[in-house]
């Protein structure tokens, strides 16, 4: 691409933000908390043991596919050391592996390819006992589940860097991560059974090299320091996926945050793969998890481009692709807007805990953009649990205790909550989930099976600075009205932070039912 065509954004790019220093123990947080995004070492074995099964099936002698020669990786979140465990319990791992098959592009279609593989682990999905092979739209799944947590795309691909290498260089672009091109199958290409050398290109091998060479330096260091500490006479014996940069942790962390901002909302979220990209661009080789954050989000914006117009996020591994495609579709209006939102709330999130030593408020301030049961995770790595997992947000100072004995002898329950956003129009919300907007109207209903003449309490306890400034921490006990076989509470976010509404049925003097706590996420 000529050099005239492309306009750089103008965000004083190349100029980095002045240094933001972040207390200690800002840093010890951020450690615990990539930490506990970490995959478990348990299901990381699995998966490994998996991947090199079905490798060593696809690799063996009786394999149709095999005859051409066959190379297997890992590709995606689990090749990069940026995988994290997933919101939901019940969700799975996604696991990427690429099968290239030494064949000439020319001379197989798409879909003959994709059947090789087909009949291959239609066989070994027998031998396994497990579910069929599933037909996607570039690969085949392999779904462990429900036994293990995890499911397996094999993408097939045939290597072709020398043509690709070739071809760009012939319009004088050159790019040392070319060499590890490949041509992939995708059902929707118009080419998928045709025979032609017109195939979908990727390089997942080039760009894992690619986002080491951004963090060589410090991978490098923490190598070598990992090999003194265990005594192990040469780094290089120290295996690549136990080392973990500040890169690495601060891509985990963004792309928690990305998760939870977005819960709910799949369709524009910001996509891991252009979050991964500015942020290895933009990074500098910082020490720390908080410096890299503070670093790279000053950065990312300076690394998105503008090509005749078009917002242009470039694989650094293919100089004509543009991750960032889709930001520029009519059928997707909110795509960009989505993302320069996520980025601004994330320098905002990180910026306001630089200067906290405390470990409560940070867990305050960040809970609502990362999650309570990841931070309560984070708060008790060092704590060795003293923090249980009532940390502030379940029992604050100001949060009263009781007044009354209890008796269990009924129920209450929120069976519903929703939100008003500038007079919109009412939506459903969870506990503890997608953190909401300030200066929206609540409104939470319970429902109980205790009958006669009852009193009803809900207690609503909020956490965090712009609270305590403004002291409302609240934490006390309101009676309210009661109507027959429903209760209603009515209440709005005005507070940046985590917060609890509970409600309370009392009857003849004793509590007969409390409806556990109900968390309430405002950004």
């Amino acid at each position: 691409m000529p050099t005239s065509s492309i306009e750089h954004i103008n965000r004083g790019a190349g100029v980095a933000a002045p240094p933001e220093k972040h207390t200690k123990e800002v840093e010890e947080f951020l450690e615990d908390l990539a930490a506990s995004l970490q995959i478990p070492q348990e299901v990381f074995d699995a998966i490994d043991e998996e991947y090199k099964r079905v490798a060593s099936w696809l690799e063996s002698e009786e394999s149709k596919v095999a005859r051409f020669g066959l190379d297997t990786y890992t590709q995606g979140s689990f090749q990069l050391g940026t995988i994290i465990n997933p919101v939901a319990n019940e969700d799975d791992y996604d696991i990427d592996l690429v099968c290239e098959v030494n064949l000439d592009k020319a001379k197989i279609t798409q879909e003959h390819l994709k059947t090789l593989f087909r009949n291959e682990l239609q066989a070994y999905a027998q031998q396994r006992n497990i579910k069929e092979p599933n037909s996607k739209r570039r690969c085949w799944e392999l779904d462990y589940s429900p036994q293990n947590k995890f499911h397996m795309d094999i993408l097939p691909a045939i290597p072709d860097g020398n043509l690709q290498k070739a071809l760009y260089e012939s319009q004088g672009i050159k790019n040392e991560w070319l060499d590890h091109a490949v041509v992939i199958t995708d059902e929707k290409d118009a080419n998928y059974s045709a025979w032609t050398t017109k195939w979908p290109h990727s390089n997942p091998k080039g760009y894992a090299e690619w986002f080491r060479s951004c963090m060589k330096q410090i991978f490098q260091q923490k190598r070598q320091a990992m090999a003194l500490q265990e005594n192990v006479a040469k780094a290089d014996d120290i295996p690549v996926y136990r080392v973990k940069t500040p890169l690495q942790s601060a891509i985990q962390i963004l792309k928690r945050h990305r998760d939870m901002t977005h819960d709910g909302d799949s369709e524009d979220k910001p996509i891991s793969i252009i979050i991964t990209t500015l942020a290895a661009q933009a990074y500098q080789q910082e020490a720390s998890i908080a410096a890299t954050l503070q670093g790279v989000l000053s950065r990312m914006e300076d690394h998105i481009k503008f090509r005749n117009g078009i917002p242009w996020v470039e694989n650094p591994t293919d100089p004509l692709e543009n991750f960032a495609d889709k930001w520029s579709m009519p059928e997707y209006p909110n795509r960009k807007q989505a993302f320069d939102n996520w980025l601004r709330k994330a320098k905002s999130d990180f910026s306001s805990i630089s200067n906290l030593t405390d470990r409560v408020l940070i867990a305050e301030a960040l809970a609502p953009s990362i999650g309570n049961k990841t931070i309560d995770t984070a708060l008790n790595t060092r704590s060795k649990g003293a923090f249980s997992k009532l940390w502030s947000i379940r029992k604050p100072k100001h949060k009263l205790d009781p007044p009354w004995d209890f008796n269990s002898a009924g129920q209450v329950q929120i069976s519903e909550a929703e939100f008003l956003q500038d007079g919109f129009r009412w939506q459903k919300f969870c506990s503890d989930g997608k953190a909401l907007p300030k200066n929206c109207k609540l409104r939470f209903k319970a429902n109980t099976n205790v009958t006669g003449e009852f009193a009803v309490f809900w207690q609503v306890v909020n956490t965090g600075l712009e609270a305590a400034s403004a002291n409302s921490l609240r934490g006390g006990f309101n009676v309210a009205k009661t109507t027959t076989g429903c209760l209603v509470r009515d209440e709005s976010t005005l507070y940046q932070g985590s917060h609890t509404i509970e409600c309370f049925i009392v009857k003849d003097g004793l509590c007969v039912a409390r409806s556990g706590e109900f968390i309430v996420n405002i950004h």
